[in-house]
């Protein structure tokens, strides 16, 4: 069932399928902030004022070229800029494979470094989204390098 479900995450057709029928959109309304940046800034706006910091994550992991992850990596820039300039409290949580890890580790570091730098100029932060099928041994060898990389570097 899980391996049912994960595969069906990373299909277009189930996602339009979802947001097409009203009783799944409405069960996905509460882990999916919308389809949109003004969506996600409106429910981050409603869920700083219930005194909750929000972490968002965009959807697009798994991708097989540098243009779909610089993409991303985009998406990301463009969703701190709209936290900072809308004062809310948020960050945002990045897949690996979503910023090209599966492309080269360094093409991926230079993404994700683009994002934390980013994300501290503003005061918000990055966390690594803990992705189901992404080893953990890998996901940590590739955290660990980038700690090694920053400390060498002062990032």
């Amino acid at each position: 069932m899980r391996t049912a479900l994960l595969a069906l995450s990373h299909s277009r057709q189930a996602q339009g399928l979802i947001v097409a029928v009203p009783l799944s959109r409405r069960a996905a309304r509460r882990f999916v902030a919308g389809e949109t940046l003004a969506n996600a800034v409106e429910v981050i706006r409603q869920l700083n004022s219930q005194g909750i910091t929000a972490t968002v994550d965009y959807l697009g992991e798994y991708v097989s070229s540098e243009a779909e992850a610089r993409n991303n990596a985009d998406e990301y820039l463009r969703l701190l800029d709209a936290i900072q300039a809308n004062g809310l409290k948020a960050g945002v949580s990045v897949k690996l494979t979503a910023m090209g890890l599966h492309v080269g580790d360094d093409f991926c570091f230079t993404n994700v470094r683009r994002i934390v730098e980013k994300a501290e100029q503003i005061g918000g932060f990055v966390r690594a989204d803990m992705e189901d099928r992404l080893s953990p041994a890998v996901r940590w060898r590739f955290i660990a390098a980038c700690v090694t990389r920053i400390r060498a570097s002062a990032w």
